[in-house]
Order: C-alpha cells, then structure tokens, then sequence
C-alpha cells in the first residue's frame, strides 16, 4: 500500500496519458481509413523494442527482433 501512495500522481499522470492516446486514435479513426491508423498505432512496438534494448539492457531476442521487422514491413507497406 505504501508503494502505491508513493507513486500514486505517476500512476494518474500515466493513466491519463494512456486515456488521451487512446482517444486521439479514435479521433484518426474518424478521419483517416483504419489501416493507416492502425499501422501507425503498431508502430509503438518499434519504440517499445528500441527503450527495452537500449534503455532496460534487455537481449535482442529472434521473437523480438522479428516482432520489430514485421511492423516495419507494415509501415512501410502502407506508406506504399
């Protein structure tokens, strides 16, 4: 229980930036065609992947790096 009081404005702060992402995204939705939407959204797994290698040390495992290079073939399929 201490833990959370302690980090309770970051657990806010986060929620709330959580809720306002998923709001602009349907806010794209309404105005642009879902797989372009979508694809963008996906493209978090590529930041995901570089904070987790360089910032957390964690190893550049065959799931991981395969999960990077299939949302990048689909940005730059939808770019085309």
């Amino acid at each position: 229980m201490a833990e959370l009081k302690a980090s309770r404005w970051r657990v806010l702060v986060f929620g709330f930036l959580g809720l306002l992402s998923f709001c602009v995204f349907l806010w794209a939705l309404s105005r642009n065609p879902i797989g372009a939407v979508t694809t963008i959204r996906e493209s978090s797994v590529l930041f995901a992947v570089t904070i987790g290698v360089l910032r957390h040390r964690e190893p550049v495992s065959p799931r991981r790096l395969r999960g990077g290079i299939l949302a990048l073939l689909a940005l730059v399929v939808t770019a085309l």
